[in-house]
């Protein structure tokens, strides 16, 4: 085994989560919202969907970057999932802290869990896929031809190790924010949808000009 190459898997992972996108925005929306539960949920949901799809490419599923009328079908579901969450963030700051329970309120109102919020995070992310079928496809391709399918696990094992770092840093954010504001936490609830509503339209743009 290369442990040099499962601390370059690992780094990268760092690296992706790092970079400022639609995942990140929901687990901070998510974690400000409910606390520290609800974005781990949210997390849990994302991790094991990119997890997922690694282990696939490990297995050796060839997964192709989506363009033309795929492209642009994705960028309108994240698109219009992201305006749905902004939406659905401003109402819970509207209503203030007792609309925020994680579980019970949503669940009431027939909203969507924080888990599959997760998942659809990654799966109407345009850039995920891209990354998946470019950076991971050639990175598990190296792994396989150095070590073999065990290596190519464990390099999307390490890749998931370190988006999962960054993005449980990214909960805690959110959670510690909402938790030292108190009563003004509402206001960051605020910020982050308008932060998603921003990316919402960016994909709608995007998928409109694309052609």
């Amino acid at each position: 085994m290369s442990l040099s190459a499962l601390a370059s898997a690992f780094a990268l992972g760092i690296v992706l989560a790092s970079s400022p996108g639609p995942v990140q925005a929901v687990l901070l929306a998510e974690a400000a919202r409910g606390g520290w539960r609800r974005g781990a949920a949210a997390m849990l949901g994302a991790n094991a969907t990119l997890a997922a799809l690694l282990l696939a490419l490990a297995g050796g599923v060839a997964l192709v970057a989506p363009t033309g009328s795929a492209a642009r079908l994705i960028r309108l579901g994240g698109g219009t999932f992201l305006l749905f969450l902004a939406a659905d963030t401003w109402r819970g700051a509207w209503r203030g802290p007792r609309g925020a329970v994680p579980g019970r309120r949503d669940a009431a109102r027939g909203g969507l869990p924080p888990g599959p919020r997760g998942v659809l995070a990654v799966l109407l992310n345009p850039g995920a896929w891209i990354f998946l079928a470019t950076t991971a496809a050639a990175l598990m391709t190296n792994a396989m031809r150095r070590g073999g399918g065990p290596l190519a696990f464990l390099t999307a094992g390490a890749i998931v190790a370190g988006v999962a770092l960054i993005d449980g840093a990214f909960v805690l954010l959110g959670a510690e924010g909402r938790s030292r504001l108190g009563e003004w936490s509402s206001r960051l609830s605020y910020v982050l949808a308008a932060a998603l509503g921003v990316l919402g339209v960016f994909f709608m743009v995007s998928a409109a000009l694309t052609s």
